[in-house]
């Protein structure tokens, strides 16, 4: 994945993802958001994947021509989901 954002976006994803892992974000999740361990689980998950894809989404947005840049976060992601 390194290869396919730049730098900051890399740096700035890795710093982020570092907060979803290990033992704190589920003990915060199970104690003060009051859901399961497999709930808290499953949200750090979903957190990490929308993560990833917003930094591919947002690069792959750079790429494209001025007129796709001006589209949604969404419309990037479908159009450049083929490259992840």
């Amino acid at each position: 994945m390194q290869d396919q954002v730049d730098p900051d976006t890399y740096e700035k994803l890795a710093a982020s993802l570092n907060l979803l892992m290990g033992i704190d974000p589920v003990v915060v999740m199970t104690d003060i958001a009051d859901v399961t361990r497999e709930e808290a689980l499953d949200a750090l998950e979903w957190s990490a994947r929308t993560l990833v894809e917003g930094a591919l989404a947002q690069a792959c947005s750079k790429r494209r021509s001025p007129q796709a840049r001006r589209r949604s976060v969404e419309a990037a992601a479908g159009a450049c989901r083929t490259a992840w």
